[in-house]
């Protein structure tokens, strides 16, 4: 089922040793990982929204991922 929600924040957090990718519209989501223990959040703001996987490529051409 294909989908064509966009975000306009995505990055990387760190759950129990386990890293995944995370997506958000809202920067306050950093609050939300935080609160239920993620550790090395990082968040960047997109150029514009974007799906799931043009977030993922554009995460893998920045220096900081």
């Amino acid at each position: 089922m294909a989908t064509d929600k966009t975000f306009k924040y995505a990055g990387i957090s760190s759950h129990n040793g386990e890293y995944k990718v995370r997506f958000a519209n809202d920067i306050m989501r950093i609050k939300v990982l935080a609160k239920h223990d993620h550790e090395d959040i990082r968040l960047v703001e997109l150029e514009t929204p974007m799906t799931k996987l043009d977030a993922v490529k554009a995460l893998k051409s920045m220096d900081e991922f």
